[in-house]
């Protein structure tokens, strides 16, 4: 969390008087915001908190900011047509119950289209997640810290809180991120074992996928659902074969089960060292319109009425973060934090 006078700095900054201010830098924009859990006190989930979320909801009403759906903000990119100021598009990752239970109603409550991007391997009982696993383990053991190593590489650990078992989890997955199969399995059970934890094949209820029923019943209400891929592996680091089928395997099974389809891939992780060229090139072979990723930016056509090509295969997309305050908000959706990042050096998605 950022400081008090850090925050202080934000508020100030994303006034409405001065929204339009950044706004005139990233012209014909669309914000991309990307959502995965949901609270939920039933199962014992913290993520996005629903109180939160019709607060910021309502707050983009308030000022002006238009809701789009994510097929029709990829037709505009795809024809070349300018967008229309303030439009934001919301998507979620994965197909935790936790968004059927808790946050598609608050979605429904302000009739703001959202479209979530389904691993479809975990609704069908194949797998978990292999962070929710080491988040598991972590719960279970009686043990506080591990200091060792990790697929050869040293770590040292420490969960003596929820925040710091968060953070624990978030380095033990940047660690192991972009270690291939079978060896990020092989190290996964060398730490479970030495924590004294049996991790079971099933995911415990706080780690649950939404049911193929329940993804049919969104769809009445009008969610819309995208691929994510069979298992959400590091795509980067399978063979091409693999890939490929993980991709196509995906498409064929959200088809099957669901006509609220968007042909719209979502990269696993979603960074550019998880993707590439070769990843983009079966995207296109597959017959899917575009693709998004978790670089930073708004979709943009800067040059109405030019192609969009390839870039349409890399849509940019910002993290929603309700702990941050609705100012964290403002300055997301008004181009301010992609001002801020271009000025850190960070990677930010260029529309030329």
């Amino acid at each position: 969390m950022p400081s008090p006078v850090k925050r202080l700095a934000r508020w100030a900054a994303t006034r409405p008087a001065l929204l339009p201010l950044y706004e005139r830098l990233w012209p014909h924009q669309a914000t991309i915001l990307m959502l995965h859990r949901f609270e939920s006190h039933s199962m014992r989930v913290s993520g996005h908190s629903p109180e939160a979320l019709n607060r910021d909801l309502a707050w983009l009403r308030e000022h002006g900011y238009r809701f789009l759906s994510l097929s029709a903000l990829v037709e505009a990119l795809q024809e070349g047509a300018p967008l229309e100021p303030r439009s934001v598009v919301f998507t979620v990752d994965d197909g935790y119950r936790d968004f059927a239970e808790t946050g598609a109603e608050v979605f429904a409550r302000h009739d703001c289209p959202v479209t979530v991007f389904l691993t479809t391997g975990f609704l069908d009982g194949l797998c978990w997640f292999w962070w929710d696993q080491i988040d598991h383990a972590l719960r279970q053991t009686s043990q506080a810290t591990f200091a060792g190593e990790l697929a050869g590489r040293p770590v040292g650990l420490a969960w003596g809180s929820p925040p710091a078992r968060s953070a624990a989890v978030a380095e033990a997955t940047r660690v192991l991120l972009h270690i291939p199969e079978p060896r990020r399995t092989a190290a996964l059970g060398e730490l479970f074992a030495s924590l004294g934890v049996t991790v079971p094949i099933t995911p415990p209820p706080e780690y649950a996928p939404m049911t193929w029923s329940q993804v049919r019943a969104l769809a009445s209400q009008g969610v819309s659902f995208g691929p994510h891929t069979v298992t959400h592996p590091n795509l980067a680091t399978c063979a091409e074969e693999t890939a490929s089928e993980e991709i196509a395997q995906s498409w064929d099974r959200v088809r099957t089960e669901t006509e609220a389809v968007v042909p719209v891939f979502c990269y696993p992780f979603g960074g550019s060292a998880t993707f590439g060229a070769r990843e983009r090139g079966i995207v296109r072979r597959l017959g899917l319109r575009a693709a998004v990723s978790a670089i930073h930016g708004h979709a943009s056509n800067d040059r109405p009425g030019a192609a969009i090509g390839d870039r349409i295969l890399a849509l940019p997309r910002w993290g929603y973060d309700d702990q941050m305050g609705t100012s964290y908000l403002a300055a997301t959706v008004s181009g301010l934090e992609a001002i801020k990042a271009v000025l850190r050096h960070e990677e930010v998605y260029r529309p030329a």
